[in-house]
């Protein structure tokens, strides 16, 4: 199984992200688009598991969604990875409790690590991926779309659960389906 742990993004901000994206009139032959079912904030990447590791990963993720509250979050701005001369992921950025997001990153990493699994080499970087450059006569227009739409607002959220995802691989791209999913418990 191919699994990763996400926080899941509401549909209003959901349909918002898709009508940006029409807005932006790159067509899909140049920019793969994420479908909009599919939006959403990696926290943990964990790449193909098997199916005997399943229940260490879910004990680690109740354990620690446990530890923390919900998370106050905002959808504001978009951007590109790694930067603008090169643009292969076109993201929108975050703004809210980004720290406590950062802190569940960091304690699901150690938790899985205990575990056995690979920590994350990356330093966490809270996003949603909306496409991915597929071609590099698109550049122009992303980094226009980006820098007109650096600091926009497509709603606010509380994020109240995190989610374990199997990614299923297809032709017509990914599929994720929710496996399980951990409320953020905490409570100040």
């Amino acid at each position: 199984m191919r699994l990763f742990l996400a926080v899941d993004i509401p549909e209003d901000i959901r349909s918002n992200a898709e009508r940006l994206i029409a807005r932006l009139e790159i067509p899909s032959t140049k920019v793969r688009w994420v479908k909009p079912a599919n939006l959403h904030i990696t926290l943990k990447f964990l790449g193909e598991t098997s199916s005997d590791r399943l229940a260490a990963v879910i004990d680690a993720a109740r354990r620690t969604a446990a530890a923390f509250g919900p998370m106050n979050l905002s959808v504001d701005g978009m951007g590109v990875f790694p930067n603008k001369i090169k643009p292969r992921v076109v993201w929108l950025g975050l703004k809210g409790d980004l720290d406590k997001m950062a802190g569940l990153a960091e304690a699901l990493d150690l938790a899985l690590a205990r575990k056995g699994f690979d920590r994350e080499e990356r330093a966490f970087s809270p996003h949603l991926t909306i496409g991915r450059v597929i071609s590099d006569n698109v550049k122009g227009q992303i980094i226009r779309a980006t820098t007109a739409h650096r600091e926009m607002d497509l709603g606010t959220f509380t994020a109240s659960s995190l989610v374990l995802y199997e990614s299923q691989l297809r032709p017509g791209g990914s599929i994720y389906n929710a496996m399980e999913s951990f409320d953020l418990e905490k409570t100040v």
